[in-house]
């Protein structure tokens, strides 16, 4: 059989410098930053992980396209 992964996204907020939600892998905590030089953190979030850190983030959600 096979598992349906879940759907993942990103969050950005346009017109702010540090302006990409990421989630640190390890403590499962959010910052928002620009992601350069960022260890330990996914910008690939799932449904749930983005209404968690916010709910109002989630109409900025866009899904990562399937590569």
């Amino acid at each position: 059989y096979e598992i349906e992964q879940e759907k993942l996204y990103t969050v950005e907020i346009g017109g702010v410098g540090s302006n990409k939600l990421f989630k640190n892998t390890r403590k499962n905590k959010y910052i928002f930053h620009s992601g350069k030089g960022l260890e330990g953190y996914t910008d690939k979030l799932t449904e749930q992980e983005i209404k968690k850190a916010d709910e109002r983030l989630w109409e900025f959600a866009k899904p990562v396209e399937d590569k």
